[in-house]
């Protein structure tokens, strides 16, 4: 089989709906270039496949990234191939049905520059303003028009924090992603003691400008109204910023930082 690649926005409206690129491939035969929102579609895809042609599949290899931990590239194969040559000099073999066979599907992620994830995000970002006015995000750039940080909340954790806001932890440790931006959720508990997203964003960097400007944007789309508490790790940028933003809320250090 050929090469298919992952792609980073979401398919059409009527490859999601279809699971395959019917109206080019009405077999669902594996071509080069075929795109897939993910990998649990890919494999989905191929399995609809193997299935239709006689045969089961397995995952032969896979390569996560080092920092991420995301699949690089991932190859599914034949569940009937051999994967290792056995030894000529042995003295007893098992009986097995592996055979020879050669089908096999390698999927990696189509790269994009931070310049077409920027567009994208935007896109995405717009339209999800436009069935529901009360989501929100902003984009921080920079002189030259590159991303630096970006938050969004949309209509449900900007009502929770109304009532679930007087205290609020902000963590960028959980997550970064292939571009080294730091994934930065703003999470509150509820009533029955359930984690509640209050918004969250991305930070290019763990400056004081940039939480500045990251606490002063969620401030914006929580109506201006201050958390009494605010709980974070030990980050002295992060403490500065919160000094700076919120004068009046207590600031604690999380246990598991500690």
């Amino acid at each position: 089989m050929e090469d298919a690649h992952l792609m980073s926005s979401p398919l059409s409206e009527k490859y999601i709906n279809d699971h395959g690129e019917i109206g080019r491939n009405q077999d669902l035969t594996p071509v080069m270039g075929m795109k897939f929102r993910c990998y649990e579609d890919a494999r989905e895809f191929y399995n609809r496949y193997a299935l239709g042609v006689g045969f089961g599949t397995k995952i032969k290899s896979s390569w996560p990234h080092k920092k991420t931990k995301e699949s690089i590239m991932v190859v599914f194969v034949c569940c009937r191939r051999v994967l290792k040559m056995k030894k000529k000099n042995a003295l007893y073999r098992r009986p097995t049905k592996k055979t020879g066979c050669g089908a096999y599907m390698r999927v990696k992620p189509n790269r994009i520059s931070q310049k077409e994830m920027q567009k994208a995000m935007h896109i995405y970002f717009t339209r999800m303003q436009q069935r529901n006015s009360n989501f929100f995000y902003l984009m921080d750039l920079d002189n030259e028009g590159h991303l630096r940080n970006v938050f969004w909340a949309d209509a449900r954790s900007r009502a929770a924090y109304g009532y679930f806001g007087d205290v609020v932890t902000f963590d960028t440790t959980y997550l970064t992603n292939r571009y080294d931006m730091s994934f930065a959720p703003f999470v509150g508990v509820n009533h029955h003691g359930q984690s509640v997203l209050l918004g969250c964003g991305l930070l290019a960097d763990e400056t004081i400008e940039s939480f500045i400007w990251m606490f002063k944007t969620w401030l914006i789309a929580m109506s201006g109204h201050p958390p009494n508490a605010i709980i974070t790790d030990q980050c002295k940028a992060m403490q500065r910023a919160i000094a700076v933003v919120f004068p009046k809320a207590r600031h604690r250090l999380c246990l598991w930082h500690i």
